[in-house]
């Protein structure tokens, strides 16, 4: 029997992260139900799940947050439980991360 599980026990965590790099590519941010929709996974879980183990992955390799990408479709903005600095991000603070997101050559990076 084989599990539908990645290594961080999640579903959609690798097919997550290289969607995300062509939203990167093209300078935009994705809602967390487009990501679900293109992907897989539930929206209502994703953020707190497979693009958590996205941060820390970028984290862990000195990479920018691609998962700050996936923004709320209301707000345009990540959800709260994304708070790199330990609070919510702000419309200027989440311009420069995107900013440095979508600057960043994400061709040869793999989780």
């Amino acid at each position: 029997m084989t599990s539908d599980r990645d290594r961080w026990g999640y579903k959609y965590t690798e097919e997550i992260f290289e969607y995300l790099k062509q939203v990167a590519a093209r300078a935009e941010t994705v809602s967390y139900e487009k990501v679900t929709d293109d992907v897989g996974g539930n929206p209502r879980t994703v953020g707190g799940r497979e693009l958590t183990a996205i941060q820390l992955e970028c984290d862990k390799r000195g990479w920018p947050h691609l998962n700050a990408l996936v923004v709320a479709m209301k707000t345009g903005l990540p959800g709260n439980a994304y708070q790199p600095n330990h609070h919510p991000v702000a419309p200027d603070e989440f311009k420069r991360i995107s900013d440095s997101v979508c600057a960043e050559d994400w061709t040869d990076k793999h989780l």
